[in-house]
């Protein structure tokens, strides 16, 4: 790759490492994700970056970025979260030779106590294992065959996924539960696993004096910053404030989040990181410096799996994360353009818009009244179900019907493929012992047969190419007379007739200018295909409504928002099918 590719992206930027390893090969799934990389592919990285960069200690980058833009370019600082034995053992020996500075994020719990951090406890219970699989009953019910390395790192990856979505006491109980079900605990034989090992306070003594080396607060026991109450929060971050202080002497004012992910911090958890006394926080999103400034929230480029050259350089120059912006803009314009999505892409999609989607719903739009009715007509179906109706909701979202379906009476289930979606309802409802939130796919729910006796799925089919096989899945979970509501959008709708034949046909560039953001459909049913496949999968269609008047098409409705969505609140009693763009369908299962 030319020099001059990389070069001219100088914008400050922030690498995060793990750890280096000595090791080539590795048991089973160990270290499948690559975070800790090869020291000769470690010691190469860091000839590039001296020779192309202005390495500095990360607060002295904090300090020019704040005060400084421009005297911060060309600037980079190397960091280190959670503390692993091997920066003493593989990294540090690098780094002096060629004199450069790393601050390095500790987790204090993990470095006092030696307790293996849990997400290296969940990837040695599965891969040691001698099971042919292992279940979980206490916090759902999931089997997951571990035969094979495939089969192992697909349950490490679900359960790690899912693990850092629930509240941190559930997601301890979890972990638990996982290794007792394995029959094989990382506690025991720590000493023995060379890169799951933690730091100890004299080898960290030993670096900060060198003088190359300064440290920054990673919470106490690696908690998630969202996962815990406010209090809690404040409690990790002066329990590993006060016990870095008292075993070395200083005083931590640097903070990395744990995980550190979108969803992860929050402006409350700025705050009590502001209340604290910290100068700056560092994230995990994958992004140079740059736009405003927010000292508590900047940005680091994940070096993980970096051992290949080539993607070493594209991520530390800044264009990978160039690449994943236009990943990001395409996706969204094939939305927008009615194509439909394989199954990984709408659920990427939607991970990433899930705090917009739950805002749609209020949103003085004709997208929001659409959803708005459409939930309206779903619960005038729903009317009159006894209190204590075992109520699913496939596809939930950000738990957009929750509340309505707890002033209801009923007991929730909802499920959604998109972690960050069933984040944000687990947090609107935590502590409720009338809701439970997974993570999971419409084509294998993960409930138990004939469980409930209702099942919603809104805006969901759409998004399939063969909705066969999510029928088929929301039948084994139903009782035998049991209701599925679910909606489509219409065929025959004008409104819709009016984009497929005229709007989207007309070009990229009417669809870029009118539709910067992506419409929430892809397929469209009619409805006697939809009586045909239900029929097909053990359902009786009882009836249809039609929702959503629209008489002011595109773009006129985008020019004008505030009168299309005046004109079909006034024309919804009314107006026939074929100006109505969605249905509703209450059938019963066989």
């Amino acid at each position: 790759m030319p020099q001059a590719a990389l070069l001219c992206f100088r914008a400050p930027r922030i690498l995060l490492y793990h750890g280096a390893t000595e090791r080539e090969n590795f048991f089973g799934i160990e270290n499948y994700r690559q975070k800790h990389i090869p020291q000769e592919a470690l010691r190469q990285q860091l000839q590039f970056i001296q020779s192309h960069f202005r390495v500095v200690p990360l607060k002295d980058l904090v300090t020019a970025w704040a005060f400084s833009p421009r005297e911060a370019r060309g600037m980079i600082a190397i960091t280190f979260d959670d503390g692993y034995q091997n920066i003493f053992r593989v990294a540090w020996p690098i780094f002096k030779e060629y004199n450069l500075p790393f601050t390095i994020f500790l987790p204090a719990d993990f470095i006092e106590q030696r307790e293996p951090l849990w997400v290296d406890q969940l990837e040695y219970a599965i891969n040691y294992s001698k099971k042919d699989e292992f279940k979980i009953m206490k916090n759902g019910n999931f089997s997951f065959p571990i035969v094979t390395k495939e089969e192992k790192i697909c349950a490490d990856a679900v359960i790690r996924r899912y693990a850092k979505l629930i509240p941190d006491k559930k997601r301890k109980e979890l972990v638990e539960e996982v290794i007792d079900q394995c029959g094989v605990n990382l506690r025991s034989n720590l000493s023995e696993e060379p890169d799951y090992t933690p730091l100890k306070w004299d080898e960290i003594r030993q670096m900060i004096r060198s003088g190359l080396v300064t440290l920054g607060n990673h919470t106490a026991s690696h908690a998630i910053a969202t996962r815990i109450s406010p209090e809690e929060f404040r409690g990790e971050l002066f329990h590993a404030k006060n016990l870095i202080k008292d075993r070395l002497n200083i005083n931590c004012r640097l903070f990395a989040y744990p995980n550190g992910q979108p969803g992860d911090f929050s402006k409350q958890t700025a705050a009590v990181l502001s209340e604290a006394g910290f100068d700056a926080a560092f994230t995990t999103e994958a992004e140079l410096l740059s736009g405003k400034i927010n000292l508590l929230a900047l940005p680091r480029l994940t070096m993980d799996a970096t051992k290949d050259q080539q993607l070493f350089l594209v991520t530390i120059s800044g264009i990978r994360t160039f690449l994943r912006r236009m990943r990001d803009f395409l996706l969204a314009r094939r939305l927008s353009s009615g194509d439909v999505l394989a199954e990984n892409d709408i659920t990427n999609y939607f991970d990433r818009q899930a705090v917009e989607y739950e805002r749609s719903y209020s949103a003085s739009t004709p997208k929001g009244y659409s959803f708005r009715i459409r939930r309206q007509r779903i619960f005038e179906l729903l009317h009159g179900l006894p209190r204590g109706t075992k109520i699913l909701d496939v596809g939930c979202g950000p738990a957009v019907y929750t509340k309505e379906f707890l002033d209801c009476g009923f007991e929730v289930w909802g499920m959604d493929s998109a972690p960050e979606m069933i984040r944000i309802a687990q947090d609107r409802f935590v502590g409720n012992p009338r809701t439970h939130f997974a993570v999971g796919r419409a084509e294998n729910l993960p409930f138990s047969s004939e469980k409930f006796e209702v099942a919603v799925a809104s805006g969901l089919f759409e998004y399939f190419k063969d909705p066969g096989a999510c029928f088929k899945e929301i039948y084994r979970v139903l009782s035998p007379g049991g209701m599925l509501i679910v909606t489509f959008p219409y065929f025959w709708s004008l409104p819709r007739m009016w984009d497929r034949l005229i709007i989207r046909p007309a070009g990229r560039l009417i669809r870029i200018f009118w539709q910067r953001k992506p419409k929430a459909d892809s397929q469209e049913f009619s409805k006697q295909k939809v009586i045909q496949v239900l029929k097909q999968n053990g359902f009786t269609a009882q009836e249809i409504i039609f929702y959503n008047s629209r008489f002011l098409w595109t773009p006129f409705d985008r020019l004008f928002p505030r009168l299309a969505v005046r004109l079909s609140k006034i024309t919804e009693e009314w107006a026939p099918a074929f100006f109505k763009t969605g249905f509703i369908v209450r059938a019963i299962r066989h």
